[in-house]
């Protein structure tokens, strides 16, 4: 038990210089054991009244002579000998040393931990670079890493490894994670604290300034409904740079076609012809110019028949003559095929003709059947 003592003291000895008002570990062991021994009357006196000198005198005496005795079963330990004593009672003085043991462990824990923090910076930094008689700082105290050290010296690190209870079993990571817990508040109502070592970034926005709200008004209430008659009445002018547009790109590709056809240089008179995918490009372009402008005349024509109808049916309602009816969207595109066919008419030149032979043409082809061989 004494030679356990003996290793603990020494493990402990380069951690207890460092706090000048904490006891020597062994120190308070062995005045344990001689206060254990004295209760058990080893080689000590019957209790006499304390008036008598006599009896002072002889409790000198039991004193020195229970020291002389510890000391020898000290060096007997130190070189190999057995304790005398029975089984139970190394039981029982173990487990009464393992307690005493525990308590000084906390208390020179926490004395430890006040006198690391009264050390100055210098010193402090000092220790933590040279450590104590080339032990890191870190490992005298049993802490994991050298980073641990300040969180241990706030208190916020729980170090289980000086206030083992001698078990040296392997932690599992459980256990591990247990011992090394971060608290995050001294109890629920506390602020959070954050460490004043953190650095602060150089770019902080002192004074708040309010942005600008970017606005939609395609979805925004502020800018009403949508009426889209008088949209396209307002933003006429962009149908016309659109046909503009159109009629540009078909005179270039014309004269691309042109200077295409001649075979010699001198005839192109050094005008260069555009490249397959410059003009690739252009006739793209063209093209979805062509079929936004005509889908657009589509719907004009098919906002322009759905009003006209509702109209005279609102007209027909008003006057009583028949109650409110909704046309179906098959009558509504015969209305609208009607009117196509009487603005062809109205433009003239045969358009309705051949607009006509060009329907028949595709119809055919969908209603043809193809033959057995053709299959």
């Amino acid at each position: 038990m004494s030679s356990s003592l003996g290793r603990k003291s020494d493990n402990l000895s380069d951690t207890d210089s460092l706090s000048d008002g904490s006891e020597d570990e062994a120190a308070i062991y062995a005045k344990k054991l001689r206060e254990k021994l004295r209760r058990k009357g080893k080689g000590v006196s019957a209790k006499a009244d304390p008036n008598s000198s006599e009896s002072s005198d002889s409790d000198n005496v039991s004193s020195e002579e229970d020291e002389d005795k510890v000391k020898q079963e000290d060096r007997d330990s130190e070189s190999g000998s057995n304790w005398s004593d029975s089984d139970e009672e190394e039981e029982e003085e173990e487990k009464e040393a393992d307690g005493v043991k525990g308590n000084g462990d906390v208390k020179l824990q926490q004395e430890l931990r006040e006198s690391l923090r009264e050390l100055p910076l210098k010193r402090l930094e000092k220790l933590k670079r040279d450590g104590i008689n080339g032990i890191p700082l870190h490992k005298a105290l049993g802490l994991p890493g050298p980073g641990s050290i300040n969180n241990w010296l706030a208190g916020n690190f729980t170090n289980e490894k000086m206030t083992d209870t001698g078990n040296n079993e392997p932690l599992s990571k459980a256990t591990k994670e247990e011992k090394y817990t971060i608290e995050k508040r001294r109890n629920k109502h506390a602020p959070l604290e954050v460490s004043s070592k953190q650095r602060v970034s150089r770019f902080r926005q002192v004074v708040h300034v309010p942005q600008a709200k970017r606005r939609d008004p395609r979805f925004d209430s502020l800018s009403g409904e949508l009426k889209p008659d008088l949209f396209d009445k307002s933003y006429s002018f962009i149908d016309e740079y659109r046909d503009k547009e159109i009629e540009d790109l078909k005179a270039a590709l014309k004269r691309d076609g042109k200077l295409r056809r001649k075979k010699n240089r001198k005839g192109r008179k050094g005008k260069k012809i555009l490249e397959e995918s410059e003009k690739s490009e252009m006739m793209a372009k063209l093209t979805r110019l062509q079929q936004e402008k005509a889908a657009r005349k589509r719907n004009r024509t098919s906002r322009k028949v759905k009003s006209k109808a509702n109209k005279l049916e609102s007209e027909k309602v008003a006057a009583g003559l028949k109650r409110p009816f909704y046309l179906k969207k098959r009558d509504l595109k015969e209305l609208e095929l009607k009117e196509k066919y009487e603005g062809l008419k109205n433009e003239g030149k045969g358009k309705l003709d051949k607009y006509i032979a060009k329907r028949r043409k595709k119809n055919a082809q969908k209603e043809r059947t193809l033959l057995p061989w053709q299959q």
